[in-house]
């Protein structure tokens, strides 16, 4: 038996003290047979061979074990085997000693994970609209925006697991390409959020600000190879803003611009977030690189995104004027000042308030139970301003009993430019403004009740309507928004 000595036992837990329990000794008598069996073959016998396997790998398992996660993860005796990997049942977690790796399976395949992570929901409101104007003759592909507002939910829809980021989570992105480079512009447009998205499911754990820049770069890197190449001189431009918890990301390609409006004590700072990056252009079908801007939500902000140059100082004036709950109504101002016949442009305003970190849900929300039919409806009474579009099914004006040509981006405009006039005197200027050009029937109403709808039951509008009416606060004034009935603002 060499330096093991006369006797030993094949269990790999036990010790000298305790191998007596064991009913399995290796004596000369049992020796002696196993040594009969491997007659003829290469002298080694099997049981030394499998025992010396079995002691490499348990002391190889006793110098790089780590002990188990203290959250969610048990005590040691519940962790068993499997192939290379310890396996923990009651949390589906894999270990590897080798690496001090941890695992779980998703979608059939394992992804590195942080068993102890617990992702922060931030108190961090997220309020995101956009608005656009494209030429009639140009396609859709020379201009666009992307919201997605919560990327929990939107990986949940593209089976990716994104339930590990802190939130609010969000990533909004504007896109231009003119002539051959719109469909560079569409490629990305269809492409960066779910590259991105891959990108942030490959980590089940905390996403630091390192990790987090390094994803980004990494997805406008494949962006770069991937794009199609057109022959025309254009290229198209992207900018993108990512924000995961109080953290805030803006870059992307081209001519695009991104500002960061900062509002503290009345007063507005606007700060250009992109810059050209130290590096040469691409050589591809996108634009030059702009350099990673990150910031925190550590004050009130308005990040504002636009596929082309902004006017200088504008964006915090609307920003002012019109307030941070009215992300809609500034992009449209913005898109006002800035528009151009000849060139399709848009324009994102994202705005961010700070405020004190809890933990995030585990898991998904569940869904939300059916109001029971005998509960008497929560009811709202609003003032409305509405001005239709050429755009609408029926789009005629019941006021004044004439057919509507304004386009959507027109009435958008008409009635962000409001915003300011109402917010000096809502009272007083709500009521005149709904006489002189809200296009509903409630613009008919005499004296202060012109615009006022009565009281209304949820349900009885449009969604986006309800969405918004109940949401709003006693005398407060809506963002602008846009429902199937035509381009509203509301007062509660």
């Amino acid at each position: 038996f060499g330096q093991r000595g006369p006797l030993s036992c094949i269990c790999r837990a036990c010790t000298m003290a305790d191998f007596r329990s064991h009913a399995v000794i290796l004596t000369e008598k049992n020796t002696g047979r196993q040594l009969r069996q491997n007659e003829g073959m290469s002298g080694r016998p099997l049981w030394k061979i499998k025992l010396e396997q079995e002691e490499a790998a348990a002391q190889g398992r006793d110098a790089t074990a780590q002990p188990a996660p203290s959250k969610g993860s048990g005590s040691t005796d519940q962790w068993v085997t499997r192939g290379e990997y310890l396996f923990h049942a009651p949390t589906g977690v894999h270990y590897l000693p080798f690496t001090h790796q941890y695992f779980r399976h998703v979608h059939g395949e394992l992804v590195e994970c942080d068993p102890n992570h617990a992702p922060f929901a931030l108190p961090v409101q997220h309020l995101s609209e956009a608005a656009a104007w494209r030429l009639p003759s140009s396609p859709p592909s020379e201009t666009r925006h992307v919201l997605v507002k919560d990327m929990v939910k939107a990986g949940h829809a593209l089976k990716m697991e994104l339930d590990h980021l802190d939130r609010p989570a969000g990533l909004y992105a504007v896109y231009s390409g003119k002539g051959g480079a719109g469909v560079v512009s569409d490629f990305c447009a269809k492409n960066l959020h779910t590259m991105l998205f891959a990108r942030l499911a490959r980590y089940l754990g905390r996403w630091d600000v390192a990790r987090l820049a390094s994803a980004v770069e990494e997805t406008l890197d494949e962006l770069e190879v991937e794009a199609p190449l057109v022959e025309d001189s254009e290229t198209a431009s992207l900018v993108l803003c990512l924000a995961v918890g109080a953290n805030i990301f803006v870059t992307g390609f081209g001519e695009g611009q991104a500002v960061v409006v900062r509002v503290a004590e009345g007063r507005a700072l606007e700060e250009l977030a992109t810059r050209q990056s130290s590096s040469e252009a691409s050589g591809t079908s996108l634009g030059a690189r702009l350099a990673v801007h990150h910031g925190e939500v550590s004050d009130s902000q308005m990040v504002v995104l636009s596929t082309s140059v902004l006017p200088g100082d504008k964006a915090a004036e609307f920003v002012l004027s019109h307030g941070l709950r009215r992300p809609k109504a500034v992009a449209a101002s913005l898109l006002g000042e800035r528009r151009d016949d000849s060139v399709s442009s848009s324009v994102v305003a994202v705005s961010f308030s700070p405020g004190t970190p809890q933990a995030a849900p585990a898991g998904p929300e569940p869904p939300a139970k059916k109001p029971r039919s005998d509960v008497p409806r929560e009811k709202v009474r609003c003032r409305q301003l509405l001005l239709k579009h050429a755009g609408l099914k029926h789009a005629v004006d019941n006021v004044r009993k004439k057919p509507v040509v304004r386009t959507r981006e027109e009435a958008e405009a008409a009635l962000a430019a409001l915003i300011p006039r109402l917010l000096s005197d809502v009272d007083k200027e709500f009521p005149k403004a709904a006489r002189e050009m809200s296009e509903s029937q409630e613009a008919l109403k005499g004296g202060d009740q012109a615009g006022d709808m009565g009281w209304l039951a949820r349900g009885k509008m449009p969604k986006a309507f309800d969405d918004v009416a109940f949401a709003l606060k006693e005398g407060e004034v809506s963002d602008i928004f846009v429902s199937e009935l035509g381009v509203h603002i509301l007062q509660r």
